[in-house]
């Protein structure tokens, strides 16, 4: 009978990992071998240039304020000194000694006569229907009833109409001398409206309505009773003709 020869067991799972031991150990290796290669044969980076530096400064910002302070009062300054040096125009003060050598003495008959109120006016006229004004220079006289039985007052000419205002409108065959009259009404800016024919002479002369004609280009005073103007009244106007135009 054979004897069976023992030897020392070894399992089916001894030498599979002693070789994944070598293989991963082989395997690393080979990659760090790999990387070797590689970075020796990149190229070498480029030296850069040493950079200059650069300085930045700061500076503090400049208060404006402050500054246009100082030359606000550097300027009040000279004009305070320049007022004080300047040379002073002002006329000398005159004494009551001197005022009173100037005064003239008057008389009181010399001081009533220089009274502008003593004074006489002035008396304007529109033809024959001129207005009269009263004793203290402020009503106007009347002249009868207008149109309408309105107060009618003489009128008085702010402006008067020339010779070509008034020969445009006279008719034909207009005799040597005559005379013609209206009523109108006063309107803003010295102007007439609202004219009526009154009187002529000759009759049948047609002076009339050649004064009515031209009445638009009339600049006539209004009334005054109590020394306001009463605009908006009737005034009685006459023209007066003769043989060299109107008179």
């Amino acid at each position: 009978m054979r004897v069976a020869s023992f030897q020392p067991w070894s399992g089916p799972y001894r030498t599979p990992a002693l070789r994944r031991t070598a293989i991963l150990a082989v395997v690393a290796a080979l990659h760090f071998l790999l990387l070797i290669m590689l970075l020796r044969l990149a190229p070498a980076p480029p030296l850069l240039a040493p950079s200059v530096p650069i300085t930045v400064e700061l500076l503090p910002e400049a208060p404006l304020a402050p500054k246009r302070t100082r030359a606000a009062k550097a300027r009040r300054a000279q004009k305070n000194e320049a007022r004080r040096t300047a040379p002073s125009t002002a006329p000398p003060a005159q004494t009551s000694s001197a005022i009173w050598s100037q005064v003239i003495p008057i008389t009181r008959e010399q001081f009533a006569a220089a009274d502008i109120k003593m004074a006489p006016r002035p008396m304007a006229q529109a033809g024959d229907g001129a207005s009269q004004s009263s004793q203290d220079g402020n009503d106007t006289a009347g002249a009868g009833e207008g149109p309408n039985g309105e107060p009618l007052y003489n009128a008085q000419w702010y402006r008067r109409p020339t010779s070509a205002e008034l020969g445009f409108y006279l008719p034909p065959g207009t005799p040597p001398t005559g005379w013609g009259m209206i009523a109108c009404q006063t309107v803003p800016d010295y102007r007439v409206e609202n004219c009526h024919e009154l009187a002529q002479s000759p009759a049948g002369s047609g002076l009339a309505r050649a004064v009515r004609q031209a009445a638009w280009q009339f600049r006539v005073l209004p009334p005054r009773i109590g020394g306001r103007p009463m605009v908006g009244a009737w005034v009685r106007i006459r023209i007066d003709y003769s043989v060299g135009g109107p008179a």
